[in-house]
């Protein structure tokens, strides 16, 4: 028998025979890594991109919806580019070189919109859209070089912004607002600084609201000077003030705004140690009829304390506040005043505002000021308007020809009348300075902007 014998081998490989296999996974691994590199470095910088993108947008979505109802749609698309973040616009960034900016225009109706859109012809909002085309790095070895983003932001226009408010004016009214005022004012010829200062006025009363946009017709005021849902209510206070309540219908009469028999004169004015009358007229909101409407210069007192016209009976020479003199400046007292007939007489749902006109030069006499209140006069009003800041009250402040000279508070030792008037004012934003005795319109324009602002909204409101 034969008997066969079956050898059996084993397969040999030489060493390193499998290094195809390892070059092929490092080579995938490497392409792993940096596509994951690629996908956190680049896409960090465009989302970075992304939000510097919508933040100037909403810039000039902001800006755009400010000319709204004031300018012509060019204009306000003008606006949007301004503020958009195009090259060489307020907003550019040097890692976002090619917006382009485009604005649609909006007719909303959405129900409790302070400002509602009752003609699809006009508009009360405006959407901003931006576009950019980011670069791309390291994606760049996957054949991606650049990614498209887009931001889009929707403002609605002037009065959507505050809650109702609650403001309480205080007007100069000493000696010095007698002299010259170089700016314009309607009817009046020779305008004193007391005419520009009730001008201004008159123009933040035009841009307030005594009821809500959508409601029309305010309806009747009641004896208090109220309607019956009121949005932004307004008084009126004057210093110095004067000894009798029952004087402060002098300051609504159409008599002459000088001394003058028949009318108030500087012997009705009282000391400030003297329970001053300071308030001409307690926050109300009969000042128009609407949202919309004129002055109401024919039933509102703070109109006529403030207006020769609009339903006033009196003539452009012989209307309203008067400054005949009697003592010297002093103002610490009337703001610690406005602040304590916001707080008790104010609405808790509505932002208290304070915005103060003067020349900012405290120094009455010893005798006409509360004892020991003598030196630092101009310090106490800035002690007393950041008390009412203190409180949440946002403090409005108007230099009207104040002096920067370190002298000019005379009992102070080392503050101007300017400075004085920018420390009351609660933030640089809320300070006005009109070096010379000119026009007032402007700032209080500004103010009234300010108070009434604009709103970014959902890109999907109706």
């Amino acid at each position: 028998m034969t008997r066969r014998v079956f050898a059996h081998t084993r397969a040999r490989h030489p060493l390193g025979d499998d290094t195809g296999q390892a070059a092929v996974m490092i080579a995938v691994a490497l392409i792993a890594l940096i596509g994951l590199a690629a996908f956190t470095i680049d896409v960090g910088y465009v989302l970075n991109a992304r939000k510097q993108l919508q933040a100037s947008t909403d810039a000039a979505a902001a800006a755009a919806a400010q000319e709204l109802g004031s300018a012509s749609r060019t204009a306000v698309t003008a606006k949007a580019r301004e503020y958009s973040a195009e090259s060489g616009r307020k907003n550019a960034y040097g890692n976002l070189p090619n917006v382009s900016t485009a604005t649609s225009f909006k007719c909303l109706t959405t129900i409790g919109l302070p400002t509602p859109c009752t003609n699809p012809a006009t508009a009360n909002a405006v959407t901003v859209t931006s576009t950019a085309t980011v670069p791309l790095f390291l994606a760049r070895v996957l054949g991606f070089n650049t990614m498209n983003i887009q931001a889009v932001a929707t403002g609605v226009m002037k009065g959507g912004g505050p809650p109702p408010l609650d403001v309480m004016i205080i007007v100069d009214t000493t000696a010095s607002m007698n002299s010259n005022c170089s700016g314009s004012v309607p009817g009046v010829s020779n305008p004193r600084k007391l005419d520009c200062a009730k001008y201004g006025v008159r123009i933040l009363l035009n841009s307030l609201w005594p009821c809500p946009y959508s409601q029309g017709n305010c309806g009747a005021a009641n004896a208090g000077g109220h309607v019956s849902n009121p949005y932004d209510e307004v008084g009126l206070m004057i210093f110095p003030g004067l000894k009798t309540s029952s004087s402060m219908s002098q300051e609504w009469d159409c008599s002459t705004n000088v001394t003058s028999s028949g009318n108030y004169s500087s012997w009705d004015i009282a000391r400030y140690n003297d329970s001053p009358q300071y308030t001409v007229q307690g926050l109300v909101s009969n000042y128009k009829t609407s949202a919309t409407g004129a002055l109401n210069g024919g039933g509102s007192n703070l109109i006529k304390a403030v207006d020769w016209a609009d339903g006033n009976s009196c003539s452009s020479s012989t209307y309203g506040l008067e400054s005949p003199g009697g003592v010297g400046t002093y103002f610490a007292t009337v703001i610690t005043a406005a602040q304590s007939a916001l707080a008790t007489t104010g609405r808790s749902t509505a932002g208290n505002v304070i915005i103060f006109v003067s020349d900012g030069d405290a120094g009455a006499d010893s005798a006409d000021v509360p004892s020991g209140a003598y030196n630092n006069q101009c310090q106490q009003a800035i002690t007393a308007a950041a008390a009412a800041k203190a409180a949440g009250t946002a403090v409005y402040s108007v230099a009207y020809e104040a002096s920067t000279s370190g002298s000019s508070c005379s009992t102070d030792s080392s503050l101007s009348a300017y400075q004085t008037m920018q420390q009351i004012a609660s933030d640089s934003t809320k300070f006005f300075s009109q070096p010379t005795a000119g026009d007032l319109s402007g700032i209080f324009q500004k103010i009234a902007a300010d108070l009434t602002t604009t709103r970014l909204i959902d890109d999907d409101a109706q």
